[in-house]
């Protein structure tokens, strides 16, 4: 039955009305309609301001074109508010027990002519006033032929070209991303049960759904290791989303019961390092319990309008960012010795230049949602807002090493897990926390000045003395190279470039453009500012390895000279150091358990 013939017979009671049309998705564009139950005075829908899992005001409303509403088959006058650029106004006229709108939204993300990533906060117009948790809604997609869906919300028989959803509350389906191409396949992860985990993929390529290699292996170790950690599964199914199809990559947010990403169309690699998605899909997935489950206070907001409070962002990123490493490591994504590069990177970035001075973590969490879209330039001096994944990976990290170390090995940061993130199992809710209520919960493991131990490494502008990371049983060191796993990265996230964050406190793109300079760095001293070209080192052309052997030939000279272009000016800039290559590191310290080790040590057979 058509849209607006359903709208006309909508009562007060009955869902929301969604039919969002994908076949446009070859062109980047989507079309929806929107059946609104509603009764005769103003009316207010909004379109997603503050997106969940993003932490910021992101949604693209200027991508959203051509947007019309009507009520008993007439057109409706509609303004903007004034105040907030996302909500219409209108007047329902009387007689009238719906309003159906029609938009269309271009520039639409991960659409391609073989498949998409669909985020329905993209498409909807959702009403004011009521919780999004309250609000019932009822969703349609109009495909192309052939064209099947992956997501965690459950079908309802369709029409052919149709894919039709049962209904749900908006909350959910806002959370609910869709995976659509012409192949599908579902591969369940670990035996049948109450609240299912699994693996679906959609492909371009019937040969893209192929769960090849270690894949299926590690997917499934992954959710032991989560079971065996947090003892409890909060969602209904819980479905790791991969679309294997050209042009479309997924946001890489987190979702109550699911996580979509993009992959190569012939589908993941068979062999060889994971790469992102070896860090993506645990992280995500540990996101379920927290972050979704349980959330900040001040994030658990009623609708995509109110402003997001992230001051508690290191403990929902940052111990994220840890239990996610933790979970890669022991269901065999990475390995100890990468998991120990992340520790040496994390722990290093919390002690060295930009780790404070103007700033505290507390503040870059806090102010997230406004530095966040800030240029990756000058980041160093801004204090850059992802270091609470960063820093707080190092807090918690620490603070497992510690309860570990007093507690003899009987007890550590997964009994926090279980009993804070864990509980009973059940439907998806959340269940909101202060941050009182977390250090509480870690006193309840091991009596500790928690408040005071976080305090010095979120509220403090000294950073923590490099002594107290040696509870993990490593000392912090200096290697003069970066190990495989972050030397791999690196490369993914910017190919060719020059990383001297170490030495000289800078990196270099691609292009021979500085990207950032670290305050107090050497590099900062001597004058060299994001932006500037760097053509030459000690009078040769630039490359990786002329710059390593003026590093290696600094630790007897005592400096070293680079030719930069700033604008139409050139200028050689003399830089004073002597310390060589450098790239963090961790020394064992045989007198002390190895508690890194221990950490990443599988729970389960």
């Amino acid at each position: 039955m058509h849209l607006l013939v359903l709208a006309l017979s909508l009562a007060a009671a009955d869902p929301v009305l969604l039919e969002v049309d994908l076949r446009g998705a070859a062109h980047h564009t989507l079309q929806a309609r929107i059946a609104v139950p509603a009764r005769p005075g103003p009316l207010r829908l909004a379109f997603p301001r503050w997106i969940p899992g993003e932490h910021r005001p992101s949604g693209k409303i200027a991508d959203l074109v051509d947007v019309r509403f009507t009520a008993l088959g007439r057109p409706l006058a509609w303004s903007r508010d004034e105040v907030d650029p996302f909500v219409f106004q209108l007047q329902v006229p009387p007689g009238a027990r719906s309003v159906e709108a029609s938009l269309r939204r271009v520039a639409a993300p991960d659409t391609a002519a073989g498949g998409a990533i669909l985020s329905f906060l993209d498409v909807i117009l959702y009403p004011l006033g009521t919780p999004v948790r309250e609000q019932r809604w009822q969703a349609t997609l109009l495909v192309p032929p052939g064209w099947q869906a992956g997501s965690a919300l459950r079908t309802r028989p369709a029409e052919p070209g149709q894919v039709a959803f049962e209904p749900v509350d908006l909350e959910t389906l806002a959370d609910s991303p869709v995976v659509l191409a012409r192949h599908r396949r579902e591969t369940p992860l670990g035996a049948p049960g109450e609240r299912p985990v699994s693996v679906v993929m959609v492909a371009e390529e019937e040969a893209g759904l192929e769960l090849r290699g270690a894949w299926k292996e590690r997917l499934e170790r992954l959710v032991a290791e989560a079971d065996a950690l947090f003892g409890a599964r909060h969602f209904d199914r819980y479905c790791f989303l991969v679309a294997a199809v050209e042009g479309v990559k997924g946001k890489m947010l987190e979702h109550h019961q699911s996580v979509a990403v993009g992959a190569p169309v012939g589908g993941l690699p068979e062999q060889g390092d994971p790469g992102d998605l070896g860090y993506v899909l645990p992280h995500e997935y540990a996101h379920s319990w927290n972050g979704k489950y349980r959330r900040p206070l001040g994030m658990a907001t009623v609708d995509f309008q109110e402003p997001l409070r992230t001051r508690d962002l290191w403990i929902y990123e940052g111990l994220t960012e840890y239990l996610g490493y933790v979970l890669s490591t022991r269901s065999g994504f990475l390995s100890s010795s990468d998991f120990r590069e992340l520790a040496a990177n994390a722990l290093a970035r919390s002690r060295g230049p930009g780790s404070g001075g103007w700033r505290t973590l507390d503040d870059a969490s806090a102010t997230f949602p406004t530095y966040v879209e800030a240029p990756v330039e000058w980041s160093g001096a801004r204090r850059a807002p992802w270091m609470a994944y960063v820093e707080g990976f190092a807090a918690w990290l620490e603070a497992d090493a510690l309860i570990r170390e007093r507690g003899q090995g009987r007890r550590s940061l997964d009994d926090f897990a279980r009993a804070f993130l864990g509980g009973e199992s059940g439907p998806p809710r959340v269940h909101a926390y202060e941050r009182r209520e977390v250090l509480a919960a870690l006193d309840a493991v091991e009596h500790q000045d928690w408040k005071g131990f976080f305090a010095a490494r979120t509220e403090s502008l000294e950073p923590p003395p490099q002594a107290s990371a040696e509870v993990t049983g490593w000392r912090m060191s200096y290697a003069t190279a970066p190990g495989p796993y972050l030397s791999a990265a690196a490369e993914r996230a910017r190919p060719g470039a020059i990383l001297a964050w170490w030495s000289l406190g800078l990196g270099i793109d691609g292009k021979q453009l500085v990207i950032d300079v670290r305050p107090g760095s050497p590099g900062a001293a001597a004058g060299i500012v994001p932006g500037q070209k760097v053509l030459a080192v000690d009078g040769r052309r630039l490359a990786a390895s002329a710059l390593e052997r003026s590093l290696r030939a600094a630790q007897k000279r005592g400096r070293l000279e680079l030719l930069v272009e700033d604008g139409d000016a050139f200028r050689a800039l003399s830089i004073a150091y002597d310390g060589g290559p450098r790239a963090p590191s961790l020394e064992r310290l045989p007198e002390r358990p190895d508690r890194l080790e221990a950490i990443v040590t599988p729970r389960t057979r």
